[in-house]
C-alpha cells in the first residue's frame, strides 16, 4: 500500500467513526434556573377627597383649579370661601416597584337635585417608583368646570372618580 493511499483509509476510517458518533453523544448539558415573584394586587386607599372648598361663581360660570399642592385658581369675579385641598392617596405594593398613575376621563358631580358640574383634567405628583416600604404617597388635582348660571346647592356634590396605578 502506497503512503497516500494509507492516508486515505486513515481519513476516511475517520470520518465514518465521527459519522456514528450520535449527536446526542457530542451535546454538552447545562442546568439553568429561573425565578419568579408573584405579588398581591397593588392596593390604593382615599385619604383625603379633593376640596374645592365654597364658591359663588359668575353668571358666566368657568373652569376652577385645585392643584396638587392644594392652591385653588377660579377666573375674575369668583368668591371662593374656605380651604381648599388637593385629594391625597397612598397605594401599596412592592418596594422599588414601578408606578403609573394615570386616570380616567371626566366624572360627571351631581347633588341629587338634578344639579351637575364636570370634574376632570386630573393631575397627580406620584413618584416614578414604590418607597423601601412598599408605600407611594400622592395627591391629586383637577379641573371642576361650573356652569354658567350654576345652581346654588347646599349639599356637597360628589360622586366616585376612579384611577389606575
Amino acid at each position: 500500500m502506497t503512503k497516500a493511499l494509507a492516508r486515505s483509509v486513515v481519513l476516511g476510517a475517520a470520518t465514518i467513526a465521527l459519522s456514528l458518533v450520535s449527536p446526542a453523544g457530542l451535546a454538552a448539558g447545562q442546568t439553568g434556573h429561573a425565578a419568579a415573584a408573584i405579588g398581591e394586587f397593588i392596593t390604593i386607599v382615599e385619604n383625603k377627597q379633593i376640596d374645592f372648598a365654597s364658591m359663588l361663581p359668575t353668571a358666566a360660570g368657568g373652569n376652577v383649579v385645585v392643584s396638587t399642592n392644594g392652591v385653588i385658581t377660579a377666573p375674575g369675579g369668583f368668591v371662593l370661601v374656605g380651604t381648599p385641598s388637593a385629594g391625597s392617596f397612598t397605594s401599596q405594593s412592592f418596594a422599588g416597584f414601578p408606578a403609573v398613575v394615570t386616570f380616567g376621563g371626566s366624572v360627571l358631580l351631581a347633588d341629587g337635585a338634578g344639579h351637575t358640574m364636570t370634574l376632570g383634567t386630573f393631575t397627580n405628583n406620584a413618584p416614578a417608583n414604590f418607597d423601601g416600604g412598599g408605600n407611594l404617597p400622592f395627591k391629586v388635582g383637577a379641573t371642576l368646570t361650573v356652569g354658567a348660571n350654576q345652581a346654588t346647592t347646599s349639599a356637597p356634590t360628589q360622586s366616585p372618580s376612579t384611577g389606575k396605578v
